[in-house]
Parts: structure tokens; C-alpha cells; sequence
């Protein structure tokens, strides 16, 4: 593998690590050329490229530090070269934005959830291409855990996103509705979350916690690939290489609809009423309700329901007027029999008489 030993964040000659603390600026010639044995042409290629991925680092953009987020006190991480440009061509479009705050998200924000990946989720991003590629597996796998871990940032590190197994998502019949990954999925769920990797790996633990709930994850459709997060996040740590080796499961993935990927679970009982609709469309027809007819909707000639016109504003406010009237009336006849009650005692019964007598029409 060839390797360059770099920190995105550049300033005067030296760099910053996670702990605040200044390292010196890797040279663009650092490159690891033993492999080529003195294939000068190759050396000077890669020369050129560890130079351009310099030099795209030191832009005066302000960004934040990149740094490594292996145990404490350790130099900054080895970013492979061929991984960078993989992670550039497939997700960035050939050219890495700035990092976004997912803390500034708007309902009308388009912007790719990739360009809130942070810099240190760029570098474990390209490091796990550089692998995937190694050992055969499609990078299909690792788009999609770069793509959970940019909409984890997008919505401001989940605290946006609401969990569907919260209690308020039903069917059309009101039942409950839970959602769960099926049961090779969740089992590989389980064991990244009681394994001794997740202590030590370069992976957000935050992130894992999150995207491994079900309640998060299973409608985000990470289910399928849930198996090969768990070979990243053993890779990616201290722990046995050999738990993290690809094998043959990994090298085509194969896109399934997110129905395929869940298990759903509904009530017993009806949990939740809705409202009754004014029509209702079945197999491509439409039939107005009795609610609907009471509330002027009619059939068009296409036989598509059409909402009552509009009232004329004044009639609007006659309607109003009519049905506080009514209201009143309605008011005072129900205070006027309790005021009557030999139950009450003397002072709620004048307090009704004067309430009954009190304006309105």
C-alpha cells in the first residue's frame, strides 16, 4: 500500500492533533516507494500526486483539524493516496467541498449529506476505500456507510432525526407500528455493540449507537450492510486483523428495497383512530365519503373528487355569526338548567343566573 502521512489542516508548517497539541507538517515526498523498487517514473507520479493532495489541504478555506482518532497521543494517521482519490471520484465529484455544519440544516437545505462528513470522517472514509479495493469487496459498501455516517452529520449528529420505533408510527388501521432489521442483520448489530472493538475503533461511537437502533437505521435501509460495518469497525480498532478480512459476501452488493431489509411488527389492537376522510382512492378509483358529500365535495367529470367552492366572504361571515348565535343559545339554555337544580347551594346558583344573564346576543 502506499501511503502518505498527512493532516488535511495546515498551518504555518505544522498541524494540529485531536489533543490541541502541534505536530510537524508532513512533507509532500514522504511517499513509501519500497515497493517499486526502483521504479523511478512510478515514484515521480506518486511524488506528484502526494504534492497535489498537499497543496489541496493548505487552501485558505477555514477548516477545522483533521485528526486521528486512535488512542491518545499517537501521530497522525497514514491516509492512502489511492483511497483519497476513490473517496474524491465517487462521492465529492471529484473535489472535496468544505465541511458543513449540520447544526445550520433547513427544510430547504439540497446540499449532499457527503459534505458533512467532518475531516476526520473523510479520513476513516478513504482509508476503508483504500481496504474495500484491497480485499476485493465492492465499494458499493462503503458508499453506503459514508452516505449513513454524512445524514448522521446532516441532522446535527442525529438530534434531528426522529426514531420511528418511538411509539407514533401506525398503519392505515390505526395499529402500532414497530421496525426491526431482520434477524442476521440484528445479529450483527448486537455483536459490534458487545464487542471489545467499538472501545477502540476510529468509528463515532455515537454514530454506531445510532445507525444500530433499528428505530434509526432499519427505514435508512442499513440492514444489508450492517455486515460489512461490522468488519470496518473491527478493522478500524485495536483489536484481531483476521475478524476484519473481507470474504466473497462483500464482492457484488446487490440493492433491495428497504420493505426487504425490515421486519414490521403491528398491534394487536387499534392504537390510533384517524380521522374519517372526505373520499378515499382505491386500486386507482375514487369514492367520496358520507363526511365528504355533508361537506360539499363532489365528483368531477373524471371522476375525481372536487372540493366545495369557496364562500363568498360575506356569506362567510353571516355563517359565522349564525353559528356563535347558536352557540350562545345553546350556552345560556345549559347554565339556565343548572341554575334551576335544588342541588346547588345558593351561591353557585346566583353565579349561573349571572352568567346566563350576562352580553350576547
Amino acid at each position: 500500500m502506499i501511503n502518505l502521512t498527512a493532516s488535511p489542516s495546515l498551518s504555518n508548517g505544522r498541524v494540529s492533533n485531536s489533543l490541541g497539541t502541534a505536530s510537524p507538517q508532513p512533507s509532500a515526498s514522504e511517499v513509501d516507494a519500497t515497493l517499486f523498487k526502483g521504479d523511478t517514473a512510478t515514484v515521480s507520479h506518486l511524488s506528484a500526486l502526494a504534492l497535489q493532495l498537499s497543496e489541496a489541504h493548505t487552501r485558505s478555506i477555514d477548516q477545522p483539524d483533521v485528526t486521528s482518532t486512535l488512542v491518545a497521543g499517537t501521530s497522525p494517521l497514514p491516509i492512502s493516496i489511492a483511497g483519497r482519490e476513490l473517496m474524491l471520484a465517487r462521492i465529492f465529484r471529484g473535489h472535496e467541498p468544505p465541511v458543513s455544519s449540520g447544526s445550520r440544516v433547513d427544510m430547504f437545505n439540497i446540499e449532499s449529506q457527503y459534505n458533512y462528513l467532518n475531516y476526520e470522517d473523510r479520513a476513516l472514509v478513504s482509508q476503508m476505500y483504500a481496504y474495500a479495493q484491497s480485499q476485493g469487496a465492492d465499494l458499493a459498501y462503503v458508499d453506503r456507510v459514508a452516505f449513513a455516517l454524512g445524514t448522521y452529520r446532516y441532522f446535527d449528529d442525529g438530534r434531528r432525526i426522529f426514531n420511528s420505533n418511538s411509539g407514533h408510527h401506525y398503519d392505515k388501521q390505526g395499529h402500532q407500528l414497530r421496525y426491526d432489521y431482520l434477524e442476521k442483520d440484528a445479529a450483527a448489530a448486537t455483536r459490534i455493540l458487545n464487542g471489545m472493538a467499538i472501545n477502540t475503533t476510529r468509528f463515532d461511537q455515537g454514530f454506531l449507537r445510532h445507525i444500530l437502533d433499528p428505530g434509526y437505521g432499519a427505514l435508512a435501509g442499513m440492514g444489508d450492510s450492517l455486515g460489512f460495518l461490522e468488519k470496518m469497525v473491527s478493522k478500524f480498532s485495536n483489536e484481531d486483523a483476521e475478524l476484519s478480512v473481507l470474504g466473497s459476501e462483500f464482492a457484488t452488493y446487490v440493492p433491495k428495497d428497504v420493505k426487504d431489509k425490515i421486519v414490521i411488527t403491528r398491534s394487536k389492537e387499534v392504537m390510533f383512530t384517524l380521522p374519517e376522510p372526505n373520499h378515499i382512492r382505491h386500486n386507482g378509483v375514487w369514492t367520496i365519503t358520507e363526511k365528504g358529500w355533508a361537506a360539499g365535495y363532489t365528483m368531477d367529470k373524471a371522476g375525481r373528487p372536487r372540493a366545495p367552492a369557496p364562500i363568498p366572504e360575506g356569506q362567510a361571515r353571516v355563517r359565522k355569526t349564525v353559528e356563535a348565535r347558536n352557540l350562545r343559545a345553546q350556552e345560556r339554555a345549559f347554565l339556565e338548567a343548572l341554575s334551576r337544580s335544588r342541588d346547588l347551594p345558593h351561591w353557585l346558583t346566583s353565579l349561573l343566573k349571572a352568567l346566563r344573564n350576562s352580553g350576547g346576543p
